[in-house]
């Protein structure tokens, strides 16, 4: 809704990357998990969902100050 209205506070990049990390977490949940295939499942692709969790909740934050610590937007139209 936000972004329809060209009220959303995120960039390009941060939408960008909320479906890209959606897909990747997603995808591995039904080629792994949602089929019971754990045996299979390497260190590798655990720390690549954890990865993409991480990367997807980035993508809500910004840099309020050059060099001051990412902090969450108040909502998806406003920042802090």
């Amino acid at each position: 809704m936000h972004q329809a209205a060209n009220r959303l506070v995120l960039e390009p990049a941060q939408v960008a990357g909320l479906n890209t990390n959606m897909a990747t977490i997603v995808g591995n949940f039904l080629s792994q998990w949602g089929t019971g295939q754990t045996l299979s499942f390497t260190g590798a692709a655990l720390l690549g969902v954890m990865r993409a969790i991480d990367n997807y909740c980035d993508c809500f934050t910004f840099e309020p100050a050059p060099g001051a610590p990412r902090a969450f937007y108040k909502s998806l139209h406003q920042r802090q």
